[in-house]
């Protein structure tokens, strides 16, 4: 599945269906610095990560029964299989 916004990505299921219950996820931020000075000058490339476990869950819709009935989910939770 292709990332969208450029920087973002979209989950096609669940993370309790992932080992440990999460997706790893690493963000890295690229960077070239630019200096001059004492009549010299040069580049220095920088590159920060971190990456951190996320928790992405399932948001079902309730029915509820206005005559008071039990409330039921109106579709069952998605399986861990493709």
């Amino acid at each position: 599945m292709p990332s969208s916004p450029t920087c973002g990505y979209k989950y096609s299921k669940a993370s309790r269906c992932e080992k440990a219950g999460a997706y790893n996820v690493t963000a890295t931020a690229y960077w070239t610095v630019h200096w001059t000075g004492g009549g010299m000058q040069g580049d220095i490339p920088l590159d920060f990560s971190r990456s951190i476990p996320l928790r992405v869950t399932d948001l079902r819709p309730v029915l509820v029964d206005p005559d008071g009935g039990s409330a039921q989910p109106s579709t069952p939770p998605r399986s861990c299989s493709n």
